[in-house]
């Protein structure tokens, strides 16, 4: 059984790592998608309002859809890595390396 996080290790993922992945419409790309911590903010990002279309250069673009990526989503639907239990974050980095191994370009490297 693993040990709970603690304070420092919860406001690490919490503020740092992705949580959720929202999309965000794009003129050519099909697939853009800013990661967002669980504060639905972009990663780093501890509080205060956010206009997520200012931060559109920290999208990333997915060759497919992510929704159909196998065994990478806690909950595929609303693409969230992990839930609101303990439980679900027992698998994140299992599942966070899952999406890393996939190709995943950043919207600013793209010309």
């Amino acid at each position: 059984m693993t040990a709970p996080f603690t304070r420092d290790q919860n406001d690490f993922l919490r503020y740092y790592l992705p949580y959720h992945f929202q999309k965000l419409p794009h003129e050519r790309l099909k697939h853009v998608y800013l990661p967002l911590n669980r504060a639905y903010l972009p990663l780093g990002f501890m509080g205060g309002r956010v206009n997520l279309r200012e931060h559109m250069s920290e999208c990333v673009v997915f060759d497919s859809d992510p929704h159909y990526f196998a065994d990478v989503w806690f909950d595929p639907v609303g693409l969230f890595l992990y839930g609101d239990g303990p439980e679900s974050k027992r698998g994140y980095s299992d599942r966070l390396g899952r999406l890393l191994s996939r190709r995943i370009r950043t919207l600013s490297g793209i010309r």
